[in-house]
């Protein structure tokens, strides 16, 4: 598979070098969230977004890292709505983006994150996608079935999409 200017020549098992970061910095900034929704954020924007969360909430340099590079594999892969993960396959889905993280910190030369570190990170992308979900596609957070006490943080954190950017 080409990515910008690198033939892949296996995506299941990507490798550090299989990642131009240039290249994949400039898809994170033209894929929109939300299936393409013309109202949604860039993934780019998204990661910005979850980086200025986690450091609101007080989190450590980890955590803000991860924030900022949890869907960096979305480069490669798209985003895929968690609807379509749940019918393709969600586990097979998050294993090959799993190993897409795996290249991709290799080649930007930082951790590869921890189990724990991806469920702090997982709080503060919930908490994101409330924000996004309601600010800026005006829906109901309680379409999304999350937590209360997520839709809550989220709800009070509306200021952040603006200093995010």
């Amino acid at each position: 598979m080409l990515l910008g200017p690198v033939m892949v020549p296996d995506f299941a098992n990507p490798r550090p070098e299989d990642v131009d970061v240039a290249f994949m910095r400039m898809r994170l900034a033209t894929i929109r969230r939300f299936s393409g929704n013309m109202h949604a954020l860039y993934v780019a924007q998204h990661q910005r977004l979850c980086g200025a969360i986690a450091r609101s909430m007080g989190y450590g340099p980890a955590i803000v890292e991860w924030s900022e590079h949890h869907d960096d594999h979305e480069f490669a892969t798209g985003d895929i709505a968690t609807p379509v993960q749940r019918v393709v396959g969600m586990e097979a889905i998050r294993a090959l983006q799993a190993r897409w993280d795996i290249a991709i910190c290799g080649a930007l030369g930082i951790l590869v994150p921890t189990d724990d570190v991806r469920r702090h990170v997982a709080v503060v992308d919930a908490i994101a996608l409330v924000m996004e979900w309601h600010w800026l596609l005006g829906r109901d957070p309680a379409e999304l079935g999350l937590s209360d006490d997520v839709v809550t943080v989220a709800m009070g954190s509306s200021g952040l999409l603006c200093e995010a950017f």
